[in-house]
């Protein structure tokens, strides 16, 4: 997805491997917006064999707390 200023790429988001043996998952603030979008899409065992690290950083990020 272009976007007209350089400075502010749009990423595609997070993609899951279903072939990894461990997934390392970090976020910080909104950025857990982005996990749960990929538990969404992710199969049904991708969490079981993933480690997730996040922190909340600030009034934002905190509403993202128990959801994660």
């Amino acid at each position: 997805m272009p976007t007209a200023i350089l400075s502010r790429p749009v990423y595609p988001g997070l993609k899951p491997d279903p072939f990894a043996k461990q997934n390392l998952i970090l976020c910080e603030g909104e950025g857990a917006a982005a996990v749960l979008d990929l538990a969404a899409k992710a199969p049904e065992d991708f969490f079981a064999r993933s480690t997730i690290l996040f922190c909340p950083s600030g009034p934002a990020g905190e509403a993202y707390k128990d959801k994660l």
